[in-house]
């Protein structure tokens, strides 16, 4: 079984940024890698007029003004002053994904903390930012949520490390 780091937050000032929140890294079991996420299916009620066909709806990755490039770092949501600990799947100028246990209202707004390995992956960054929920989804297989964000505000260095990352990576 791979072993991989498990994060949480203590409320230590990081010296490399002005959050007051740190993410601290723990061993823990993998419990596996698997995304399936709920099917989710809807038929057609039987009276429905078969001549008329819906809009196409637009999906999000449409919507995105910018690329997402997949992430796998570690990240903590405040929510009602609590962190919830989890991991961002990927992150763009503009959004986010973040991979976590709770059921997130669309509209939300919440604090976020990322660990991000710098470049040499010999340490990290400590991030923080504001970001809207857009999306919350079931992923049945791992009993955790998607949650698509809208970032609406970065705080400290996290613009400069983000953009710089982003540019790195085709972003």
């Amino acid at each position: 079984m791979n072993r991989f780091k498990k994060a949480r937050v203590c409320a230590d000032k990081d010296k490399d940024s002005d959050s007051q929140y740190k993410i601290i890294m723990d061993e823990a079991q993998d419990p596996g890698n698997s995304a399936a996420e709920t099917p989710t299916t809807e038929t057609p009620a039987a009276d429905a007029p078969l001549a008329e066909t819906p809009a196409k709806e637009t999906s999000a990755a449409e919507k995105r003004q910018h690329p997402r490039i997949p992430v796998h770092w570690q990240a903590a949501v405040m929510v009602q002053q609590r962190p919830s600990m989890g991991k961002l799947g990927d992150l763009s100028r503009g959004g986010l994904t973040f991979l976590g246990e709770l059921n997130l209202p669309v509209g939300s707004k919440h604090q976020i903390y990322i660990r991000m390995p710098t470049t040499d992956r010999t340490g990290y960054h400590q991030l923080e930012l504001i970001a809207q929920v857009c999306s919350c989804t079931l992923v049945a297989s791992q009993g955790n949520y998607r949650v698509g964000m809208r970032i609406l505000e970065m705080r400290g260095n996290t613009p400069q490390h983000i953009m710089h990352f982003l540019h790195m990576n085709g972003g």
